[in-house]
C-alpha cells in the first residue's frame, strides 16, 4: 500500500498571517495567528489549524494567508501509516460496550502536530495516536488477531 508524503508549508508554533479584505467589518487589516497543527487528507489537501476561528485551507495558503519568510525554518515530512478511507483495526478492551475484541474503523483524516506526533481520525469515538500503531491499532485484521491472541494466551 503506497501512502502519500505531506510536507507542511510551515511549522507548528510559527505565526501565519491573514489579509482581511476591505469589505470585512473591521476594514482591511492583517491578522496574525499561531499554527497549532494540520488536518491532512492528502499531500496537497490540508487545513492549517491555528489560534483563530477559521482554518486556513491548502488552496488559501499563499493567497489570503502567508508566512513571514524571515521566520521560516526547516519543515518536517509526514508519511502516514495508511491512506484516507483505508480500514484500520482497533483492539477493544473489556471495558468497551461490545467487550473484548476487534473493531474495524475507516480513516477519515490525520491531525499532524509534528514529524512523529499525529492522530488518525476515523469513524469511531476516540482518535488513534500514532504511538498506538502496533499496540492497540493495526493496519491489517491479521495483525490485530495475532495481537489479541498474544494478549490472552500467555
Amino acid at each position: 500500500m503506497k501512502t502519500f508524503k505531506f510536507i507542511p508549508p510551515c511549522n507548528v508554533g510559527e505565526d501565519i498571517y491573514q489579509i482581511r479584505p476591505k469589505k470585512h467589518r473591521l476594514g482591511e487589516c492583517l491578522y496574525k495567528r499561531r499554527v497549532k497543527g494540520f488536518m491532512v487528507w492528502g499531500a496537497e489537501d490540508y487545513e492549517i489549524l491555528h489560534s483563530g476561528m477559521h482554518a486556513c485551507t491548502s488552496s488559501d495558503f499563499g493567497k489570503t494567508w502567508f508566512l513571514d519568510k524571515e521566520q521560516k525554518g526547516k519543515t518536517f515530512e509526514f508519511t502516514p501509516p495508511c491512506n484516507v478511507d483505508d480500514a484500520i483495526y482497533q483492539l477493544r478492551s473489556k471495558n468497551h460496550k461490545l467487550g473484548t475484541g476487534i473493531s474495524k474503523r475507516w480513516v477519515s483524516c490525520f491531525i499532524v502536530f509534528g514529524k512523529d506526533k499525529y492522530q488518525v481520525h476515523h469513524d469511531g469515538m476516540n482518535p488513534c495516536r500514532g504511538t498506538d500503531f502496533g499496540k492497540t491499532w493495526f493496519l491489517t485484521k491479521e495483525e490485530a488477531i495475532e495481537a489479541l491472541r498474544k494478549k490472552w494466551v500467555k
